[in-house]
């Protein structure tokens, strides 16, 4: 049970650890596009960097704008449906880069995958918050920043193998997707681990000042 897991103060439940390896498989998918992708836009799209700019901030700016909407979202629908569809969206449209072969269908896709990673990360990281004792949030929120950052550096590593082992775009596209679609899949079955009220009295409408 996840209430008397929290209130006997266990941090390192199944639940937790599988929010921390879905986390892991969702950032080796989002890494292993970091050294490729601009290759990509450079050679075979004939992109200047101006183009590989945009590639890559289409993607980063729509994560930013959208991760208030996506938070107000999983207070009121629950994390597992961000978890899940933020994963699935953005396996699927890394794996359309596959027949993507001019730049605008690649900034189309790119900021699809953007609402996927303000979905996914808002949904895992408010999970990771709400399974943690309260006085063990600091610690949990380490152990799962350990998880995104060993995506980060393991998938740039898994990017470049794959592309000189197989001197193939595409099929880092599709083992970046797979990855991606793997740590929304994995949480299908995660519980409800929302609040049953705000905490401190409140009634979660606007922004807190103090925050």
């Amino acid at each position: 049970d996840l209430r008397s897991d929290k209130r006997e103060g266990r941090l390192i439940t199944p639940v937790f650890l599988l929010i921390m390896l879905s986390t892991f498989a969702y950032f080796v998918s989002v890494g292993s596009l970091i050294p490729i992708l601009p290759r990509y836009v450079e050679g075979p799209l004939d992109g200047g960097n101006a183009a590989v700019g945009v590639a890559i901030g289409a993607f980063a700016i729509t994560a930013v704008l959208l991760r208030p909407i996506a938070g107000r979202v999983s207070d009121e629908r629950g994390r597992r449906i961000l978890i899940v569809s933020g994963g699935v969206l953005v396996g699927l449209t890394t794996l359309g880069l596959v027949v993507v072969d001019t730049l605008a269908p690649l900034i189309v896709l790119r900021v699809l995958t953007g609402i996927g990673e303000a979905f996914f990360y808002v949904g895992a990281a408010s999970t990771i918050n709400d399974l943690a004792p309260d006085h063990r949030r600091g610690e949990a929120l380490s152990l799962f920043s350990l998880s995104l950052y060993a995506g980060l550096a393991v998938g740039p590593v898994l990017g470049e193998l794959v592309l000189e082992g197989t001197n193939s775009f595409g099929t880092v596209w599709v083992v970046s997707a797979v990855s991606a679609l793997v740590s929304g899949v994995a949480c299908i079955r995660v519980p409800d681990t929302r609040l049953e009220e705000a905490p401190n009295g409140g009634d979660g409408n606007g922004t807190e000042r103090a925050a």
